[in-house]
């Protein structure tokens, strides 16, 4: 077992400013120090960083190989085949659940004038009502029905300029962190 650190993420973290997956950005907030719940996009549903959120932990492959999904794909011919094939392992398609999202009616068009201080404000009192510590961005934007990747952008630049003492990478606090905050 060992224990990712700042200096792990130190080579990707321009990356991550911009554009990081839900998953990397609490392990970069997790290495960062920060502690508490985390609502996350979707169904909202809460991840705890803790202290061990930085762990990592060493398996042995043929003890889990038969358990593998991808050891069941080596002969498949498509990607609905595949897919099947997960699901049936797994007990859940990330396929099927991202082609019924993708399907859902959107707005293309840039929303980011839809953008107020005091929604994003009431999104994250609710948010702090239902034991939120953070949110990620993604999930602020989703609750602000903004869907576009400029009225993302535009999100970020306004917490940044409005509301800096509760920006935490990618994660928004629902209080006004501390300097050197941590919940550990």
């Amino acid at each position: 077992m060992g224990t990712i650190g700042k200096q792990a993420l130190a080579g990707v973290r321009k990356a991550l400013s911009w554009h990081p997956t839900e998953a990397t950005g609490l392990l970069a907030a997790a290495a960062d120090g920060y502690r508490g719940n985390v609502e996350i996009r979707d169904a909202g549903e809460q991840v705890a960083l803790t202290k061990r959120s930085l762990d990592v932990f060493a398996l042995d492959l043929n003890a889990i190989e038969g358990r593998l999904p991808a050891s069941h794909l080596t002969r498949t011919l498509s990607l609905a085949e595949a897919s099947r094939i997960v699901e049936v392992r797994t007990g859940i398609s990330e396929l099927t659940y991202e082609s019924a999202k993708a399907t859902r009616p959107r707005d293309p068009s840039d929303n980011s004038s839809a953008l107020d201080l005091s929604r994003v404000d009431l999104a994250l009192s609710n948010a702090k009502d239902r034991a939120a510590d953070f949110i990620t961005l993604r999930r602020l934007a989703e609750l602000l029905g903004l869907t576009t990747f400029s009225a993302y952008v535009a999100l970020g630049d306004l917490i940044d300029a409005e509301r800096p003492q509760q920006r935490a990478g990618c994660l928004v606090a629902t209080h006004p962190l501390e300097i050197g905050y941590s919940n550990a």
